[in-house]
């Protein structure tokens, strides 16, 4: 009878051990998965928000014309759009960064309307007079236009004349005027002034004056008919307004996308209760799981916009998000010390260099505060930077750079080394403008470039809430995408 030789304990241990790092790395194998599904899934909703929101700023925001860019924005370079308020129906529209910049408008067409419908209405012209010194009011049952800031040179008025039994009509065709004469009378600027085919000069005195509601650029009241001297070739107390019509006209848009446009959801049962405010831009049972931003630049041959999402997540639950976005949180808090309610987006200045040790394009700063925009993972566009075409111009870049590592110094043992207090980013590539590299070759002397970046932080600016709840953020994608010019 032979005797079975068993394990020895170092054998089980052994066993264990390998085992144990067998499952360990199946673990790991598995959240490396689940991690990458749930990007996947994050990827998939920016790129169908990102199309909804096109869609959506297709239909909104017409061509961009010269005149409403003006000087305030450098060709080629990024700016970042701007929040109109911070109340929850905030729309997010394009704005210069001085303090005295305007916001920038596209032109939109409307569809033909009809301002003013007779109907029952038995009123003749004879009760309009053009008497001098006040301005002729409006008849009964007049609508306004639907928009405001209409483009006053593609507003054409057609007035429609006819006897109250019916019969003949007479239609009569008012333009502007390039040196309009209302008899005296002051006009508000927003007030303009429309005469048959154009001619202010024909007696008796014939208009329609419109407010085209120049200021403020959004919100209400609507441009509207302000009102009219009637003249006509018959008899005045024989004849009627049969309608006004105006055919397809202009008006200007400041309004990209509104908040709720700009926010992909997540059920979460923690969120909200009974002091949830209303309104709010979400309801409770949600909160927000990724955002997106938007910047601008208008180049020689096209206006685009760089969709800027990213991934948020709550200190607290219990009040909603409202990014910080006036004019002042993107370019006056440029650094947390300085504003506590900084933009989701800020732009620092970093030194763009090519690395000999390590064989890889940098961005390198001294600016502790900075570090945020250079940590890994992060997304950079470039705001501004020399024209590689050596044009002497600044210039933005064409697409979004991703940082690989970051490093502290001092470092003596890289080419170029890296001083005290320096933070090193290497990229994935280089920034390019025009597709090339703001380095000229990799030998070239380092340049000074201001670059985009998804902050790590920000503080609600629920104006209703009175909270101060901060958000975590985290760079998720930069797409660059050309509008229609």
């Amino acid at each position: 009878m032979s005797l079975r030789r068993g394990f020895t304990m170092v054998e089980v241990m052994m066993a264990v051990v390998i085992i144990g790092l067998g499952v360990l790395g199946l673990l790991a194998l598995f959240a490396g998965a689940a991690r990458q599904q749930q990007l996947a899934g994050q990827q998939s909703s920016v790129m169908q928000a990102t199309q909804n929101a096109l869609a959506r700023m297709e239909m909104r925001f017409g061509s961009i014309t010269p005149e409403a860019v003006g000087t305030q924005f450098d060709d080629g370079v990024w700016y970042a759009a701007k929040s109109n308020g911070e109340a929850f129906g905030d729309q997010i529209i394009l704005a210069g960064t001085g303090s005295g910049a305007r916001d920038i408008y596209s032109q939109v067409q409307a569809e033909p309307l009809t301002l003013y419908s007779r109907g029952t209405d038995t009123t003749t012209i004879s009760t309009f007079p053009c008497g001098p010194g006040s301005l002729p009011p409006v008849m009964n049952s007049a609508v306004d236009f639907g928009f405001r800031r209409l483009e006053p040179d593609s507003v054409v008025l057609t007035a429609v004349f006819a006897s109250p039994a019916g019969g003949t009509e007479t239609q009569v065709t008012y333009r502007r005027a390039t040196d309009p004469t209302l008899d005296g009378i002051s006009q508000p600027p927003n007030f303009i002034a429309y005469f048959p085919d154009g001619d202010a000069s024909v007696a008796p005195p014939n208009y329609i004056v419109v407010d085209i509601q120049e200021d403020p650029p959004e919100g209400i009241p609507l441009a509207a008919l302000r009102g009219m001297c009637l003249a006509v070739t018959t008899d005045p107390t024989t004849t009627v307004l049969e309608r006004i019509d105006v055919g397809s006209f202009l008006w200007r848009s400041t309004t990209l996308l509104s908040l709720r446009d700009r926010l992909i959801m997540r059920e979460d049962p923690a969120v909200g209760g009974p002091t949830w405010p209303d309104p709010a831009p979400y309801g409770p049972g949600q909160r927000p799981e990724i955002a997106f931003s938007l910047l601008y630049r208008r180049t020689a041959t096209a206006s685009q916009l760089a969709v800027v999402s990213y991934t948020m997540t709550p200190a607290t639950v219990a009040r909603p998000y409202v990014p910080p976005e006036r004019r002042t949180n993107i370019y006056d808090g440029l650094t947390p010390s300085s504003d506590s309610r900084v933009a989701p987006l800020g732009f620092v200045n970093m030194t763009l260099g090519w690395d000999t040790t390590e064989e890889s394009y940098y961005l390198q700063t001294t600016n502790s505060a900075a570090a945020w925009a250079i940590e890994q993972g992060q997304l950079l566009l470039v705001q501004s930077g020399p024209d590689p075409a050596g044009g002497g111009g600044q210039i933005g870049s064409d697409h979004a750079v991703r940082v690989v590592r970051s490093i502290t110094g001092p470092r003596t043992d890289l080419t170029p080394p890296m001083p005290s207090g320096t933070i090193r980013a290497y990229l994935d590539d280089s920034p390019r403008a025009n597709f090339r590299s703001y380095l000229r070759s990799r030998t070239s002397t380092p340049v000074t470039v201001s670059v985009w970046a998804v902050r790590d932080s920000v503080e609600s600016a629920c104006g209703t809430c009175g909270d101060a709840d901060r958000w975590r953020l985290r760079p998720l994608d930069i797409q660059v995408i050309q509008l229609n010019n």
